[in-house]
């Protein structure tokens, strides 16, 4: 091979790794931010909403119901940055605090996930058994297969007892009302993107690192807003 051969497959090679190593590194950054179903702008302030109890029955509950401070996210469970919330600052806070959080999820399926709104289906039909908090953990376990294995499967690992009522009501025709009420919501409070939080009815434009979640439950417990 001559000296110019050889400085050309060098050059090839080399542009090739640069980009691998940039879609590589673009593809970490969108696994763990937020998910958009339009283009999102900058962080803003959080924002107070003091109606925020009037829709929190069309929340599904992971932990207490009830409780002095409560977190609310909008969420899709093909969002990789709702996975990463879920298993990070939401376990910690749910273990650190217990009863004294209230954890709840409004569906929001975004349109650029194919099965997110399946999804969101079979967490309810999960839900119907008493088993919805078990349904979400066993789903964000294993995102990358959604679409791939059946909601069957997530319900069987989710403990769900009667997969033939299961079946049937994966096979329903109208929209579950909390979906529908998730739909709605976003559009009523502008919310755009996943996973979006709501502590106290004070919401944030992105979500929180188990430190700054922590801090903003803390703030609640003790009485005060949970931001500055």
């Amino acid at each position: 091979m001559n000296k110019r051969l050889e400085d050309a497959l060098t050059v090839v090679l080399t542009t090739a790794a640069v980009v691998m190593a940039g879609a590589v590194t673009a593809r970490e950054i969108r696994s763990h931010s937020p998910e958009r179903s339009v283009r999102s702008s900058v962080d803003r302030a959080p924002v107070f909403y003091p109606d925020w109890r009037s829709w929190l029955a069309n929340a599904r509950f992971i932990a207490a119901d009830t409780a002095p401070a409560y977190i609310i996210v909008f969420s899709d469970f093909e969002c990789p940055g709702c996975k990463l919330f879920h298993e990070s600052s939401l376990a910690e806070i749910g273990r650190e605090f217990g009863s004294l959080v209230a954890i709840g999820y409004v569906h929001f399926p975004l349109p650029i996930h194919r099965f997110s709104k399946a999804a969101a289906r079979a967490a309810e039909c999960a839900a119907d058994q008493g088993r919805f908090a078990a349904f979400v953990d066993a789903v964000f376990a294993d995102q990358d297969s959604i679409g791939l294995r059946p909601w069957t499967s997530y319900a069987l690992s989710a403990g769900v007892a009667d997969s033939a009522e299961y079946q049937q009501c994966l096979g329903g025709t109208p929209t579950p009302v909390r979906i529908a009420a998730g739909d709605s919501l976003a559009r009523q409070y502008a919310v755009t993107g996943t996973p979006t939080v709501f502590i106290n009815g004070w919401r944030v434009s992105r979500p929180l690192t188990p430190v700054e979640l922590r801090t903003a439950v803390e703030r609640v417990l003790s009485g005060k807003k949970p931001f500055r």
